[in-house]
């Protein structure tokens, strides 16, 4: 199992950033006006289509055959899969084994809003 906050689970089980695709389900956002956008869900039969494990391991097992960086970015646009050493071992599963903390989730908004909060009450003062 790997439990950690988002972009670390992401990188660690070759999925692409939590922007552009969901590790769970086949649910691809939508780039309009320069952001990231998760509408469209109006079906609810379309919400949790599950992401197929073997089909993650046959696209990370592509990108290692590409040499280049270019090439691989490509790769990762179309597929949304990157190489994880993880995937060596025969019984991991990315779909099934990953486990976002909320704990560290929690954390780390509440020490964002802190920060943007301390930036502009100092801002006010000086």
């Amino acid at each position: 199992m790997v439990s950690c906050d988002i972009p670390a689970a992401r990188k660690i089980c070759g999925h692409v950033s939590a922007l552009v695709s969901c590790h769970r389900c086949q649910k691809k956002a939508n780039y309009e006006n320069h952001q990231h956008n998760f509408a469209g869900m109006g079906d609810m039969e379309d919400w949790f289509v599950a992401s197929d494990s073997n089909e993650h391991l046959q696209n990370a097992l592509g990108w290692r055959w590409y040499n280049s960086d270019a090439s691989r970015k490509r790769f990762v646009k179309q597929t949304g899969v990157r190489w994880s050493e993880l995937l060596r071992l025969p019984y991991f599963d990315p779909i099934r084994f990953t486990i976002i903390d909320p704990m560290h989730c929690m954390v780390e908004i509440i020490s964002f809003g802190i920060n943007t909060f301390r930036q502009k009450f100092i801002i006010v003062i000086t």
